[in-house]
């Protein structure tokens, strides 16, 4: 189970290097192993896709402001 909830692009934009491979194979072993939810691997601008679809659009800038600071924050 990996304790990362951040994309490799949130790392990259923070200016980190990871083993991108390694990432990979700890996300697909996450994923297909169904302990973690997929959500957790997503980037900011999905989970704001995520929330348009479910008819929320007016939430869409004020939530990926939120998430970008968030994440610059770490």
């Amino acid at each position: 189970m990996a304790n990362m909830a951040m994309t490799m692009a949130d790392l990259q934009q923070l200016g980190r290097t990871e083993d991108t491979a390694a990432l990979e194979r700890t996300k697909t072993q996450d994923i297909e192993s169904g302990q973690i939810f997929v959500g957790v691997y997503w980037s900011c601008d999905e989970v704001a896709d995520v929330i348009e679809l479910l008819g929320f659009p007016q939430y869409r800038v004020c939530l990926i402001n939120a998430l970008y600071s968030l994440v610059s924050n770490l």
